[in-house]
């Protein structure tokens, strides 16, 4: 598995997408920020939401959002004929192309439908995200923490006697 796959492994209860290929999500919830600590990356601020994975049979996800998707997602706002306040009221093609070692992600929506009762349902028995979100940055505290602490370490071969 190369560094690049590596990266975006598929985590549990995570949306994920491998290279060349595409998925139909629906956003429904709002995005919320997220500081991930640093390890592949620097630091950096990605965006969560809650998402139906089309894919899936409609499994309920969590989706890291990062600079390029949320910026495409800005770009529908902006446009009247796209344009949404809280959560877009279509499903949204996602695609992921790897460019050499450039990942690339493009969104598309869809025509507009109304989440079906029994989605509405499924969705009423989820965790609050904002308590999900709260733990995953608890999460991202600790392993901040953690490779504070491993750089403040002296290894002995580094003392001079």
């Amino acid at each position: 598995m190369s560094d690049i796959s590596k990266q975006f492994a598929a985590r549990p209860g995570f949306f994920s997408l491998k290279n060349n290929e595409t998925k139909t999500v629906r956003i429904v919830s709002e995005l919320y920020p997220l500081q991930k600590a640093p390890g592949k990356f620097a630091s950096r601020i990605v965006f969560v939401a809650r998402i139906l994975d089309r894919s899936e049979n409609n499994a309920t996800k969590l989706w890291e959002i990062g600079s390029s998707i949320k910026n495409q997602l800005l770009e529908l706002i902006q446009n009247p004929s796209t344009a949404y306040e809280d959560m877009p009221p279509y499903d949204i093609e996602v695609n992921r192309t790897l460019e050499g070692e450039i990942v690339k992600y493009t969104i598309l929506p869809l025509e507009p439908t109304p989440l079906t009762e029994s989605e509405k349902e499924c969705l009423s028995k989820e965790k609050d995200i904002v308590g999900v979100v709260e733990k995953l940055q608890e999460n991202e505290r600790i392993k901040l923490n953690t490779l504070h602490e491993n750089q403040n370490e002296v290894q002995v071969e580094d003392i001079n006697f």
